[in-house]
């Protein structure tokens, strides 16, 4: 990793290999960013409703058009800036964002705020219910005129000029803020629904199980919510990011035709509306095997019943974040804002041949508007393109993607893509002696599926069967979230310490 100075991303294509970090250089030249000032932290936030029209298509894709909105999707943007140096984060209400669409949303806000493309941290929620975001795929549709049935090119605008407006709006809004850390455990939302079954195998708990499978253990989980708090010097007004290990799926995770900020959504807005100077941006966290199954009383797969649990569950993390701000104590200001960022290669399974993935394609979808002519439309092969994606995406048998991790006074980051499994969190938080460290999955590249590791594989289960991944990726993304993080000044924890 090069190491001391700072390198943009500015239009590079994101299977170009390349490795950045953003450590203070010993003096500023062309492109790069002055040593941050010691106690000037710069806070701003940004908020733009992107809440997309009835009949987009939703996150599944074809056939699968909104129906009702249950509350508004957002943008949501902090801006952070100490001396010279910049990092805005934005996370939207969508299900995710591939790499390339990620850059490419990036170079647009770049120009829009001045911030270098490679610090703008672009997330998602992972609200399943949503309009589809999965723009880079729809593309391999585009020959068969189904790209726009697939995914919306009026939202992708809508979605770009909400990152703008939010990006815009934090900027503005910066003034200096100190810093404040808090934990709080989360009440009856997660759960874990990787379930043993014996044999060293385990079976799967939806995210609206059935009343026997609610009756099982919670499983393994993280309870707490973690809160990194802004307090303004000028007003006291509180800006906060939480970060939560658990699918934002507590109205289900079918990604049928809703659109809901689901658990989290709703519990900041409620948080925000009940403290009145506070406003919030959720991160998911490794959430890969961990969703609200549980908790989530399955009573009608309608539209009534799934708007309630949405409440309920919105409620609880209310409760959360409320309590964590309470909990905040010791307020500083912050001397350091680092970030490191690289781009590298996940190994694959297999990948057919291209003129194969292009035979099967052409095939299902002529199957599927067969089909759809008569009535009976079985979209299936068409709205996966996992093969589509991963040959175009991916070098010498590597699925490329990219990572980051950023460092606030004592509080870490690391921005992870994909759907990162809890036990990956975990075993982050072990080799650095459990430090403050939010973990954020669908971060920069959703494209690259779930990070599963051997166990997983070996036990069975859903997330196996959900990723092109090889068991080696945990292995190698693992290895390059402890480097980025060591690269902002994370030390490991010493054996015997």
């Amino acid at each position: 990793m090069t190491k001391g100075r700072f390198i943009p991303l500015l239009m590079l294509p994101a299977f170009l290999l390349l490795s950045i970090t953003s450590a203070c250089p010993a003096a500023p030249g062309p492109g790069l960013q002055a040593p941050a000032k010691p106690g000037t932290l710069r806070v701003g936030y940004g908020k733009a409703d992107i809440t997309p029209e009835l009949g987009t298509p939703c996150a599944l894709g074809l056939d699968d058009e909104l129906l009702e909105v249950f509350d508004p999707l957002y943008i949501r943007a902090v801006w952070l800036q100490s001396g010279e140096r910049t990092v805005l984060i934005l996370t939207g209400d969508v299900i995710g964002v591939s790499g390339g669409d990620s850059d490419a949303f990036a170079a647009l806000v770049e120009k829009a705020v001045g911030v270098p493309q490679s610090h703008i941290l672009i997330t998602s929620t992972h609200t399943h219910q949503t309009a589809n975001s999965r723009w880079e795929t729809g593309r391999f549709l585009a020959p068969y005129g189904l790209e726009e049935k697939f995914v919306s090119l009026k939202f992708k605008d809508q979605y770009v000029a909400g990152l703008l407006k939010a990006a815009r709006q934090a900027k503005a809004s910066a003034v200096p803020c100190e810093l404040a850390y808090a934990e709080f455990p989360v009440r009856d939302i997660a759960s874990n629904r990787r379930l043993p079954i014996g044999g060293g195998k385990v079976e799967f708990r939806s995210s609206r199980a059935t009343a026997d499978m609610r009756a099982k253990p919670e499983g393994k989980i993280d309870p707490l919510l973690r809160a990194v708090l802004f307090r303004s010097l000028q007003d006291a007004s509180l800006i906060g990011i939480v970060n939560y290990n658990c699918h934002p799926t507590a109205a289900g995770g079918e990604e049928l035709g809703y659109a809901t900020g689901d658990f989290p959504g709703v519990g900041m807005t409620m948080a925000e509306d009940k403290m009145g100077n506070l406003k919030l941006l959720h991160l998911t966290g490794t959430a890969g095997e961990i969703n609200p199954g549980k908790y989530v009383e399955n009573d009608s797969g309608t539209a009534a019943g799934r708007k309630r649990a949405v409440q309920l569950m919105g409620e609880r993390y209310a409760q959360a974040i409320q309590g964590a701000v309470g909990k905040a104590r010791s307020w500083s200001a912050v001397t350091k804002l680092e970030l490191s960022r690289e781009s590298f290669g996940l190994s694959l399974q297999d990948i057919p041949p291209l003129e194969e993935i292009k035979k099967k394609l052409a095939a299902a979808v002529e199957e599927y508007k067969k089909k759809k002519a008569a009535g009976n439309p079985e979209p299936g092969r068409v709205r996966g393109l996992a093969d589509e994606y991963d040959f175009y995406h991916s070098k010498d048998g590597k699925l490329l993607t990219q990572a980051a991790a950023l460092r606030l006074g004592d509080v870490f980051f690391t921005f992870l893509p994909g759907e990162i499994m809890l036990m990956f969190g975990e075993e982050l938080r072990d080799n650095f002696g459990r430090p403050r460290l939010l973990n954020v999955s669908l971060a920069l590249d959703s494209g690259t599926s779930y990070v599963v590791p051997q166990v997983y594989f070996d036990e069975g289960g859903y997330e196996p069967t959900a990723t092109r991944l090889a068991p080696a990726a945990y292995v190698e993304l693992r290895e390059k979230a402890i480097s980025l993080l060591e690269a902002v000044g994370l030390a490991p924890q010493k054996p015997g310490a």
